[in-house]
């Protein structure tokens, strides 16, 4: 259907971590899925991405979907 991703870099060490630089990506595999408002941002240790999807056929809307996806980076570089 459609997938987003979020790309992230980080510093780390002595007791902190710290997201420099956030980057999304998004792609649709079926047309009728459409997206939008694809955003990329970062707060303190996560890279944060989203994006609008709404599945669209002949000008009606049937279903729209918010998605965030956050990636985060603990103290000691371990990423979840």
């Amino acid at each position: 259907m459609w997938s987003i991703q979020v790309k992230g870099t980080f510093t780390y060490g002595n007791g902190s971590a710290k997201c420099t630089k956030s980057e999304a990506s998004a792609v649709s595999y079926y047309e009728y899925w459409k997206l939008s408002n694809k955003s990329a941002s970062k707060s303190g240790n996560k890279a944060i991405a989203s994006v609008t999807a709404k599945l669209t056929k002949n000008s009606t809307v049937y279903d729209t979907i918010h998605k965030i996806v956050t990636f985060t980076c603990s103290p000691d570089g371990t990423f979840s």
